[in-house]
């Protein structure tokens, strides 16, 4: 045990806070009664040869503790290819995307970039969306992406051009960033005249600071709910 446990201190990266570590042993107990030599460090050597930096690789490990069990070619390199067959082939770009979505390899990386797709953006295009926003691949489809696109698309006419040119924009809080401008420029008529980064990009003050708006009425509309009354392609 002491052995596994001086591993997760010195080489997964757990040394400076043995809080963290012992609530990681408490969660995943099993990681305890795992080879060092045959089993763990297969594992942890396979994150580093990714380009991962040692406290990317604590992350990752504390988030899908299991990967230390998994195979490495018939589970974990299989995710890293499914990002090379949508051209995301660099050590840069693999080592990016996990280091911003720690969560990667408990994610269903298929029906995101299929989703994606299915939008209508090409496999260029799904590339540039995922290596800027690499979230994107571990958020929720039903309840995250997909309300978002329809909001985009049917309520504020954009397209899959906007989020190439904003792919931030799947990692905006949709009820309290989104509809809440979208409906202040709708209630200003200013929806044909400003684009959508140009509604969504920079905090509050300065949306309204470029577009000549009044930051102190903006609050007031988002904390009144005036959205409400703005948010349909009707009103």
């Amino acid at each position: 045990l002491d052995v596994n446990a001086k591993f997760l201190r010195e080489e997964v990266g757990f040394a400076d806070n043995d809080t963290a570590l012992g609530r990681f042993i408490v969660r995943y107990p099993q990681c305890l009664c795992l080879r060092v030599e045959t089993t763990l460090t297969r594992r942890v050597e396979y994150l580093r040869s990714l380009g991962l930096k040692k406290e990317v690789v604590r992350t990752v490990v504390d988030l899908t503790p299991e990967i230390l069990e998994e195979s490495v070619e018939a589970t974990l390199q299989k995710k890293v290819d499914v990002l090379k067959d949508w051209g995301l082939e660099s050590e840069e770009d693999i080592a990016r995307i996990i280091s911003k979505a720690p969560a990667f390899f408990s994610a269903d990386l298929s029906e995101h970039l299929n989703w994606l797709s299915s939008i209508g953006l090409d496999d260029e295009q799904v590339a540039k969306v995922v290596r800027n926003l690499p979230a994107v691949l571990i958020y929720s489809v039903p309840t995250n992406l997909a309300p978002k696109w329809e909001y985009l698309s049917n309520v504020m006419g954009g397209t899959v051009d906007d989020l190439v040119n904003i792919p931030s924009f799947f990692g905006y809080n949709l009820e309290q960033r989104i509809m809440p401008r979208f409906a202040f420029v709708g209630s200003k008529g200013l929806r044909d005249t400003l684009t959508v980064p140009e509604i969504l990009n920079n905090t509050d003050k300065e949306f309204c600071e470029a577009t000549g708006l009044s930051y102190e009425e903006y609050r007031v509309f988002e904390q009144t709910g005036g959205s409400l009354l703005f948010h349909t392609p009707l009103l």
